[in-house]
């Protein structure tokens, strides 16, 4: 088993971006994305978690 530790709050962003993005009429282009992905993780407080990984 392995060890890993994961920011959780980077899955909730990547999980959320495209449908707040499309709720506000913003561009959904990639660069778009990636840029309001990174803006929101520099400015969100990270909770980072260990998970056990078999294999």
């Amino acid at each position: 088993m392995s060890q890993n530790v994961q920011n959780l709050m980077e899955e909730i962003v990547l999980q959320n971006v495209d449908s707040v993005m499309a709720s506000q009429g913003c561009c959904t282009c990639d660069v778009c994305r990636t840029d309001v992905i990174a803006y929101a993780l520099n400015h969100l407080p990270p909770h980072y978690v260990s998970t056990l990984h078999a294999g």
